[in-house]
């Protein structure tokens, strides 16, 4: 009885918005994914999923056919959040080419949004109701023309997408990456003229003619298209991202960032419809292009932050740190000085894990007790080595964004060592081993990380020399090629 109801409720929306033009429609699509009362449509929740009712209907309407058999739904539960039910919505246009027709283009939108946050709703209007909209009314209009289509056009609205890029990453999951010529990901374009006065779309270089493609959809639009080769956001991704993981050519469009995106003002009045309408006749003509053009094909080339980490890598670093010694006899420790050094790594990338070589020029140098002055006063130890440690590092995803734990072992050569205005003669012994373990996090070509050394062999050599052992504390800094 509650499914029918909210069904019921979904096609009273429909017969609001039957007689009105685009950009009306447009304008209400938003107004309701981004009214108070959807309570920020928090992925899982039950206005999440009022809202999908909603598009649902919206496809059904338009004529767009299911994409699972009978439902439009494709559900998928996630760990982070048992108890919650997600679900995309996904239909399509079956292409009418007999060679291209297996051939997917897909075009998606996140539909979720981040709910109530101490005590205020997140509407959401810019991000990612205006993308939700225009994604219908593609549908809408790809409708009109669907028997001229020669390749299969798949439209989808994502759950997830706030929580870490699930929806899309549940639907690649499931699809036939080989059939999947073009990836769009419509993210955040209701602000045209309120924002940078332009649509741009990054990933060009992925595809082949990437650029003329783009500019040949805005002929005859009053509107502004910035064709980028690559996605390059450090911090920011969105459901394009798990496709191109996988080679396949994405485009992520979007008016920008100017507006009060993941804040309480992002809401419906603020959003340019104008621009709206002519960003969804932009996006049904480059749909449509690319559909039909026998020659769409992959460049072979990702952005390096879509590069899966596999193979061999290579890098160089700087770390700066800390440097005591440990007496064994008493289990004395000394005073912290600087160490630091620069080298190159050498990495092999398997699934979960990396293996990493490096060879470090090291300087360190240590506070040494003065046995004349025991209390008041101390000498400098000062040390140079050439250091290779081997390390085993987890990692927590597969992609260039992640965390990482790490252990291996280390063998150093000393090249110099003593102890510098003093009378005492210490030997450094010519080779030194231990073990290290570390932590750090890596974002595309930089990696960030604190790693710490216990030595294990004796630092001197001698039938005199105090059995000590070594111990550094390091902040490493590291650019990979």
């Amino acid at each position: 009885m509650k499914k029918n109801l909210v069904l019921l409720c979904a096609l009273m929306c429909i017969s609001i918005t039957y007689g009105q033009t685009k950009r009306e429609r447009l304008e209400h699509h938003v107004y309701y994914m981004a009214a108070d009362s959807l309570e920020g449509r928090k992925a899982g929740s039950e206005m999440s999923h009022k809202v999908a009712d909603y598009i649902v209907a919206e496809f059904s309407e338009i004529g767009l056919k299911p994409y699972f058999d009978s439902t439009y739904f494709h559900h998928f539960k996630l760990d982070i959040a048992p108890n919650n039910s997600f679900r995309n919505v996904v239909g399509w246009f079956e292409g009418n080419d007999p060679q291209l027709k297996d051939e997917l283009i897909v075009i998606g939108a996140h539909y979720d949004h981040l709910g109530i946050r101490n005590g205020e709703v997140y509407n959401g209007a810019d991000d990612n109701a205006s993308g939700t909209a225009t994604v219908i009314e593609m549908a809408r209009m790809l409708a009109e023309q669907r028997h001229t289509l020669k390749r299969s056009v798949v439209l989808a609205a994502f759950d997830a997408e706030e929580m870490g890029l699930y929806g899309s990453r549940e639907l690649c999951k499931i699809m036939d990456k080989e059939k999947v010529k073009l990836m769009v990901s419509i993210d955040m374009v209701g602000w045209l003229s309120n924002g940078e006065g332009k649509l741009t779309l990054e990933g060009a270089a992925t595809i082949k003619e990437g650029k003329k493609i783009i500019k040949t959809a805005a002929e005859g639009l009053d509107i502004e298209v910035e064709a980028v080769n690559f996605e390059t956001s450090m911090m920011g991704a969105t459901d394009t991202e798990y496709f191109a993981m996988e080679g396949i050519p994405t485009l992520y469009v979007s008016t920008g960032l100017k507006s009060p995106y993941h804040k309480p003002e992002d809401d419906a009045e603020l959003i340019d419809y104008d621009g709206l309408n002519t960003v969804t006749d932009y996006m049904t003509n480059l749909a449509l292009n690319v559909a039909n053009d026998e020659e769409l094909a992959s460049s072979g080339r990702l952005s390096f932050k879509h590069t899966p980490l596999k193979g061999f890598e290579t890098g160089i670093s700087a770390s700066y740190g800390s440097y005591f010694l440990k007496f064994a006899d008493g289990d004395l420790l000394t005073g912290n000085g600087d160490a630091y050094n620069v080298g190159l790594s050498a990495t092999y990338h398997m699934k979960r894990f990396s293996l990493e070589a490096e060879a470090l020029y090291e300087k360190s140098t240590s506070k040494y007790p003065d046995t004349d002055n025991l209390f008041t006063n101390s000498l400098t130890y000062r040390q140079e080595a050439i250091t290779v440690p081997v390390t085993l590092k987890w990692r927590a995803n597969s992609g260039r964004v992640h965390m990482f734990l790490g252990a291996g072992g280390y063998y150093s050569h000393n090249l110099w060592g003593g102890i510098k205005n003093s009378d005492i003669e210490l030997k450094p012994a010519d080779d030194s081993w231990g073990w290290h373990w570390q932590f750090g996090f890596a974002i595309y070509k930089y990696q960030f990380m604190l790693t710490r050394r216990y030595g294990m062999s004796d630092v001197f050599e001698g039938a005199a020399a105090p059995k000590t052992q070594s111990r550094h504390n390091y902040f490493t800094f590291k650019r990979l090629f």
